[in-house]
């Protein structure tokens, strides 16, 4: 099942993540918004890493708070963020590693990660999800 998928907007790019923990959440994400910055760019080796911590007021603001960690981590370093371990996730905090592989440019410019329609939630089947907005 994909965790993550895009969905058609006309200014922005919209994506839609889900997972059965928060950390599959979290992690689909990433995912996602690193095949927007470089479709096809999360193959191969990861050589590079940065680990981070965050405390957020709830897990919407997590959520943006670690994807725009990520983003601005990748932008001034020139770093493909692919995947994270996290050794500790919860609906306030975490402390994470990414992992991803340098890379020459992006193929699309994200400028923000907004909290427009950002709201993680459980569905009717249990599962963590959410809509993420990226202003490019």
């Amino acid at each position: 099942m994909e965790k993550w998928f895009l969905i058609p907007h006309v200014a922005d790019i919209r994506l839609h993540a889900e997972g059965t923990t928060l950390e599959e959440l979290f992690s689909a994400a990433l995912e996602g918004m690193a095949a927007i910055l470089l479709p096809e760019g999360c193959t191969g080796n990861y050589t590079e890493s940065i680990s981070f911590s965050l405390t957020a007021p709830d897990t919407t603001v997590l959520l943006i708070d670690f994807l725009s960690e990520a983003l601005s981590y990748s932008s001034m370093q020139r770093i493909l963020y692919c995947t994270a371990a996290f050794s500790e996730l919860s609906e306030k905090t975490l402390s994470t590693t990414l992992m991803g592989k340098k890379i020459e440019c992006f193929d699309e410019d994200i400028k923000a990660v907004t909290y427009h329609e950002a709201e993680v939630h459980k569905n009717t089947t249990g599962t963590y999800e959410t809509i993420i907005v990226f202003d490019i």
